[in-house]
């Protein structure tokens, strides 16, 4: 049986960009040697608007009465609290990424048309564990599972869809086309068309706060339809069989230079075991 018998879409995005960090991460569970600033201000900020939606939903505070700062630096304290890893807090500091933060958190919680975007929502952090289902065979892979969670599910006239929120510190890799196979976007529509057949819808809805000179808020709503969730299967299935194969190598791109692994990759060549044995689901009929 397969030593991975439950993935996450952030475990297959790992292991897609660097078979070796999700080695190190998942397999050795071996600690960051430093935390990238780009997740501690990801993960307070999604902390901050969730804990804002969750008063304004539940009729604590109105919007005109919504302290953004107040619980922005609750969030704050608490990822800071959290962390047990040196925080590369780069150029601008810590005080200069504070503020970066809860600029991108206004961005989203003093938008202008909050209270419909609290509207649409039906649920927040809805978590998953789904068995996965094998596009090609239509059955269930047995012993896998998939584990996620929504940040949100929206409600829309043509029916229900996932809502996420992301920070990034460009457009790169929102437009249109990378969109259209977005890995996570992909299982979580899969996801939700499990939970909610009658109801769900192909769209996939972001809302992306842009850490930008001036911080802003952008939409994307994003069509991942039966061919894109089928994609995104078939790559968690392929990646499974990596993984349970010991595939783990060095991936160099730009991502390299916000790895928590970089010591241990540099000398990942000395203590790398012998050659794998052949897959003998894929040797060559002689």
């Amino acid at each position: 049986m397969s030593a991975v018998a439950v993935l996450s879409a952030s475990q297959v995005g790992t292991f897609s960009s660097c078979s070796l960090k999700w080695h190190f991460r998942y397999r050795e569970k071996a600690p960051e040697e430093r935390r990238s600033v780009a997740l501690v201000i990801g993960s307070a900020v999604d902390v901050a608007i969730k804990t804002g939606v969750h008063l304004l939903r539940s009729g604590e505070v109105r919007v005109e009465a919504l302290e953004t700062e107040r619980v922005f630096q609750a969030a704050w304290d608490a990822e800071l609290a959290s962390n047990k890893i040196p925080i590369d807090w780069g150029k601008k500091g810590q005080d200069g990424q504070r503020e970066m933060a809860l600029a991108v958190t206004r961005a989203f919680l003093d938008a202008e048309d909050l209270p419909e975007r609290v509207a649409r929502i039906r649920s927040l952090d809805v978590r998953f564990e789904l068995p996965v289902v094998d596009p090609v065979t239509g059955l269930e892979v047995p012993g896998l599972r998939l584990l996620g969670f929504l940040d949100a599910i929206e409600r829309t006239p043509e029916g229900l869809r996932p809502l996420d929120y992301k920070t990034a510190a460009s457009r790169a890799g929102y437009d249109e086309q990378s969109l259209s196979t977005h890995l996570q976007g992909s299982l979580y529509s899969w996801a939700l068309h499990q939970l909610h057949p009658e109801d769900a819808t192909d769209e996939m809805a972001f809302q992306i706060g842009l850490k930008l000179k001036m911080p802003m808020l952008e939409d994307r709503v994003v069509t991942l339809g039966e061919s894109a969730r089928r994609r995104a299967l078939l790559t968690v299935l392929h990646a499974h069989r990596a993984m349970d194969l010991g595939v783990a190598f060095p991936q160099p791109s730009f991502l390299c230079g916000g790895c928590g692994y970089q010591r241990r990759c540099a000398g990942w060549q000395d203590q790398a075991g012998p050659p794998l044995a052949l897959d003998p689901f894929a040797r060559a009929v002689c």
